[in-house]
């Protein structure tokens, strides 16, 4: 960057240094003396958000040390260069823009920062906004409840006469209510609010008209073979001569081909499209009546209920600005204050959500005031190759298209990619060049040659545990490689390979499998449905292959008499802990069960868990913190892994069997078409659309390609699969080896052999990060954020002491925004810290460690507070709701498994933390 450009829009390729520039011209903004409150950051997920404000800090401190400290050279002069250009632009000296950086950084750490994610700016314009458009300032988000959401449309549209439409929908185009509500979905989350407005038309007058152009085709002269079936048949399953566009090119038709013959062809083609036209108008404008009456039904009962789903939010504020207030006096009460505008992944950026922020984008760019003081910026940055989001309605054709509205953004790119090594770039640059459009070629920064393999085998699992074994013989450490896979299944289908093929592997799977599907939450919910419908041998069946599968359990021991006195008329936590002591199942799916339970925690009755498990909100729990990741290449987007594995889609991807085609032209939408089979013989228009959009989904899947091939910084595997259809074929890639294969520079990282362990293996994991987010109904989110501000305020405190306290609150005010009352956090906090209990035991230690993990037998766990005494251990476990059994079960188990590692005795110890802090001593097994 030369000078500060008020307007830019920055094209980031693939390790270019993206999220640097973003934190650089945040930078920028604050020496320039500009409030944090004033800047308004824009980014797609809460981990882009939290690793922007972590790195604007490290810039500061780094530019206050004058680029020296832990910089790498390129990075250090352009910092240097950075204060050099504030200082011209600002008629100072860099010396006095040093100076005052301690200021602007204790200035930062203090504000309310504006740094937020899109979802989480558009929930702060609702609840300013919300009684004008009917709801209540309270209220909370979910997802909604499966069996109450039908309810209520089966009742709406009971009372507007449209059950009868719905059955009859539903039979004639043979879908379910769940199938017609992906419908709906669909259409809401884009913010379309009609489908059709037109009338009904004769579907049996329409083939009437096309089975008498069949007639007059046929008495042209056509062969008896090529006219055998009838207009019904013909339209369901045409014959070979009616996928053609000329006689001259069909088999039956090539002896007696004319001229005349095709215009009578043509006719009959031409007489078939309205019948077709009829079927889709009948069909939208059906199904445009049910969207209305599902519409209707959804804000009613989330109205009644006092939640939102997560399309609401978005929805409803584009229904706010497009009908209910001036949008001027709109943006003038909600945010006066913000006079810079940065928006972060631009390409995935939905119509909707830029409709939203572009009346804030208008006016900055309109250059509104005349001194630096009072000018207004807009930045975005983005990279059309890594557009993989189109499915949730990201549009990337709107990067280019904001520039031609707005003629004052500037474009710039980066050219170098600072994350791979030259082989890798190289690699990279040949693969795409020939594919994308207007594709620019990267320049190499890193020294090193790097390692490109391209393999073609029968067995893409096989292969990639070959390619761990070899990578982990060359001593390179499990968690410096990861595996990209196509789908959560395939990622559990490696996890198991490597694990019984490597004894001992660690292995980080991350996954956004969602936690009722969970197979340990699964067995425990048959083991509930056991007792729930009198002792069914089917759930009884159900558990036990289930449990036997992921082997937790001798499940041929567990007989009905285990559990067959409990009752089901308690509360479903304690139900559930008595199943698990009852079946010996303390190790049934570890994390991902206690998440359950604290679920369970907050129902009345068994009804609700059997039922309504599906609306739980939450994702299964990383299976370690360190060891091989496996993820799938959308989740890899934004990281980078020092040895990367990109492995064959393990199952072929379904034909886009979509029933509503949405058919936009650029940003704009033309219109939409029902799916029709055949159709496209019939319609040239309608099949130019199918065409159309075949090529964007291509291109999707090339740009999934691109975000997959570019996440590695020294060694880089492709696998494919040897069959046609292979998800790498679109890059036509041919069986290679480019450089040196890696090593790691020490023994092998892992053996044949199950390794053993006989101490607590910490890793530096970061600030604390919840593996999962769950949306309660009720006040019950609150009560989750507010628990995970208390344990982030004590983690971030630095110290026990009061001293510490105001660094740690501000840092979980910076961190959880508007969301929790900071009073209650500060209570809790400043409770703890002045209990005597507490500080007799923090005096005790000799050391202590925060969030402490520990890795045993791939399996991780997060210790609150560990303390090493003289001659034992204490850990110390914070709770800020209302006392359960199972955490002292949770705990029992963190003694018993930190005293097998250590050999030392273990003290453990429940910290609850409300009104005061009380402690409770956790009785180990024995005592027990």
């Amino acid at each position: 960057m030369s000078g500060f450009i008020p307007y830019l829009a920055l094209e980031a390729s693939a390790g270019s240094g993206k999220t640097y520039q973003l934190s650089r011209r945040y930078a920028a903004l604050l020496l320039q003396d500009i409030a944090p409150e004033k800047i308004l950051c824009l980014t797609f997920t809460n981990k882009a958000a939290n690793e922007m404000q972590e790195r604007i800090v490290l810039l500061l401190e780094k530019l206050a040390a004058g680029g020296a400290s832990g910089t790498s050279g390129t990075n250090a002069a352009n910092e240097q260069s950075l204060l050099r250009e504030i200082a011209e632009q600002l008629a100072t000296t860099e010396a006095a823009l040093t100076a005052k950086l301690p200021e602007v950084i204790n200035r930062f750490m203090r504000a309310r920062s504006q740094i937020m994610t899109i979802d989480a700016f558009f929930n702060h314009i609702l609840r300013q906004f919300s009684l004008n458009v009917g709801l209540s300032a309270v209220f909370d988000i979910r997802i909604d409840d499966a069996n109450e959401a039908t309810k209520a449309f089966l009742g709406e549209a009971e009372r507007a006469g449209q059950l009868e439409h719905l059955v009859n929908f539903a039979l004639d185009h043979d879908r379910s209510i769940e199938g017609i509500y992906g419908y709906f979905y669909d259409l809401y989350k884009r913010g379309i609010t009609r489908i059709s407005a037109g009338e009904t038309r004769d579907i049996g007058g329409a083939k009437e008209q096309a089975r008498a152009a069949l007639e007059r085709f046929c008495a042209a002269g056509v062969p008896d073979k090529a006219r055998e079936q009838t207009i019904d048949e013909l339209l369901a399953k045409p014959r070979e001569w009616v996928t053609k566009t000329t006689l001259a090119d069909a088999q039956h038709f090539k002896k007696i081909h004319t001229p005349q013959l095709d215009e009578r062809f043509w006719e009959f083609k031409r007489a078939c499209k309205p019948y077709f036209e009829a079927i889709e108008n009948n069909a939208l404008a059906a199904l445009d009546r049910l969207f209305e009456c599902w519409t209707r039904s959804l804000h009613a009962l989330h109205k009644q209920r006092r939640y939102l789903n997560f399309a609401d939010v978005s929805h409803l504020v584009h229904k706010l600005l497009s009908a209910k207030m001036d949008k001027d006096f709109f943006y003038f009460r909600l945010d006066g204050q913000i006079e810079h505008l940065m928006i972060d992944e631009f390409q995935d950026t939905s119509i909707a959500q830029l409709e939203i922020l572009q009346p804030i984008i208008e006016e900055f760019t309109a250059g509104v005031g005349t001194s630096r003081a009072q000018l207004k910026t807009f930045f975005y940055v983005g990279d059309k190759k890594q557009a993989i989001y189109a499915f949730r309605g990201g549009n990337y054709y709107l990067f280019d298209h904001l520039k031609t509205l707005y003629t004052n953004i500037q474009t710039q790119s980066l050219p170098t990619n600072y994350r791979s090594l030259g082989e890798l770039v190289e690699f990279v640059n040949r693969t795409f060049a020939p594919l994308i459009d207007g594709f620019k070629p990267q320049q190499i920064s890193r020294k090193g040659s790097g390692y490109v393999e391209v393999q073609k085998v029968e067995s893409p699992v096989e292969a990639a545990v070959a390619t761990v074994r070899r990578l982990a013989e060359n001593g390179v450490a499990a968690s410096d490689i990861a595996i990209l896979v196509w789908k959560n299944e395939d990622g559990k289908e490696v996890e198991n390979a490597l694990k019984e093929a490597i004894g001992g592997i660690d292995i980080a799977r991350e996954t956004s499998q969602q936690l009722f599907a969970a197979p340990a939450v699964v067995a425990l919910k048959e083991a509930v449905k056991y007792l729930y419908f009198d002792r069914n041998a089917l759930y009884k069946a159900n558990f036990r292959a289930i449990t036997a599968a992921i082997a937790v359990a001798d499940t041929e021991a567990i007989t009905p008499a285990d559990i067959d006195d409990l009752s089901v008329d308690q509360p479903p936590l304690s139900l559930c802990v008595q199943i698990i002591d009852r079946l010996g199942l303390c190790a049934l799916g570890g994390k991902d069960t206690l998440a359950f339970l604290e679920w369970a925690a907050t129902l009345e009755s068994v009804e609700e868990l059997i039922f309504g498990c599906e609306s739980l909100n939450a994702k299964t729990a990383e299976s370690a913190a360190a060891g091989v990741r496996i993820m799938t290449v959308h989740k890899s987007k934004g990281l980078q892994f020092k040895h990367l594995i990109v492995l064959e889609r393990l199952t072929k991807q379904g034909a886009d069997n979509a029933k509503i085609i949405f058919d936009y032209d650029g940003i704009a939408l033309k219109g939409i078409k029902w799916r029709l089979s055949n159709r496209k013989y019939f319609d040239e228009e309608y099949a130019a659309l199918l065409e159309k959009n075949a090529l964007e989904n291509a291109k999707n899947q090339l740009n999934a390609l691109y975000v997959a091939l570019t996440r590695a910084e020294n060694s880089l595997n492709v696998i494919q699969k040897l069959d046609k259809g292979a998800v790498f074929d679109q890059l036509a890639l041919s069986a290679q080896q480019i450089g040196v294969f890696p090593t790691g520079g020490g023994a092998a990282a892992i053996t044949a052999a199950a390794k053993t362990r006989d101490q607590v293996t910490p890793h530096p994991l970061g600030k604390q990060e919840k593996p999962f987010k769950q949306e309660f109904s009720g006040g019950d989110r609150q009560k989750q954020l507010l628990g995970d501000a208390v344990h982030y305020a004590l983690e971030t405190a630095g110290g026990f002491n009061a001293a510490n306290a105001p660094l740690g609150l501000e840092g979980a005010r910076n961190r959880f925004g508007l969301e929790v009352a900071f009073d209650e956090v500060q209570k809790r906090v400043n409770a703890l810290l002045n209990n005597a209990e507490f500080r007799t035991l923090i005096n005790a230690a000799t050391r202590y460690a925060k969030e402490q993990p520990i890795v045993i037998d791939g399996e991780i766990r997060r210790l609150d507070l560990l303390l090493e005494m003289s001659d034992h251990s204490v850990i110390i476990d914070y709770k800020t709701g209302s006392r359960h059994p199972a955490h002292h079960d949770q705990v029992r188990r963190y003694m018993r498994l930190v005293g097998e590692l250590t050999g030392r005795e273990v003290r453990g110890v429940l910290a609850y933390l409300n009104e005061t802090a009380e402690l409770v001593e956790v009785q180990n097994e024995a005592e027990k």
